[in-house]
């Protein structure tokens, strides 16, 4: 995916999830940022590539009906340290999610969950050396978690479990550094948002 590309796509997204039609239940919109835990499952013949902590940042979107609907935008990235070197990537996340809120409107406990979409945006090796053009320019995976919210404030934790394979082809690089054709994204994320509105 070209760069020119990647910036129009994060783009319209970033629009449709600040301006899109709010119902008559109270909508709200935020911020958050978070940490990332990412490994890399093998389902061939190698085991789980050792994870690292990554980091992400974003918005969000969502209602306070008692089953509502919650979208988000964020700057993710990820890494992994296979036995030969470090390999970084960048994505726009895009979870679109079902919440059921549990309790009252200044206090809620509530599970979610549905499918996230990653844009790949680059992917760097241990040197800072371009292979974004040996992954795949998107990931698909389906998300569930859990969120405590204190009035305008939230903590969420949340695993992912990436359904595509990372690799556009079978690799030989990347196979010496312990990917294969089979390999797919694992995260465990713990976010904090804040309500704007």
């Amino acid at each position: 995916m070209r760069p020119i590309t990647r910036v129009l796509t994060a783009s319209l997204v970033l629009v449709v999830a600040l301006f899109a039609p709010r119902s008559a239940k109270a909508q709200g919109f935020g911020l958050h940022g978070g940490f990332t835990y990412d490994t890399v499952a093998g389902e061939g013949l190698l085991d789980d590539i050792q994870g690292k902590s990554g980091w992400l940042v974003g918005l969000w979107y969502g209602g306070s009906a008692p089953v509502t609907f919650m979208g988000e935008v964020s700057y993710v990235v990820r890494e992994a340290e296979p036995a030969s070197g470090q390999v970084k990537r960048s994505f726009i996340e895009l979870p679109t999610l079902l919440r059921i809120n549990l309790g009252t409107h200044n206090y809620r406990v509530y599970p979610m969950g549905g499918p996230v979409f990653d844009i790949q945006l680059s992917a760097e090796d241990a040197r800072g050396n371009s292979i974004e053009n040996t992954f795949n320019n998107y990931d698909i995976g389906v998300l569930i978690g859990a969120g405590l919210q204190i009035k305008w404030f939230a903590i969420e934790g949340r695993y992912i479990w990436g359904l595509t394979d990372i690799l556009q082809n079978d690799v030989s690089f990347l196979q010496n550094l312990g990917f294969n054709s089979d390999s797919k994204n694992r995260s465990f994320q713990v976010l904090f948002k804040v309500k704007l509105n």
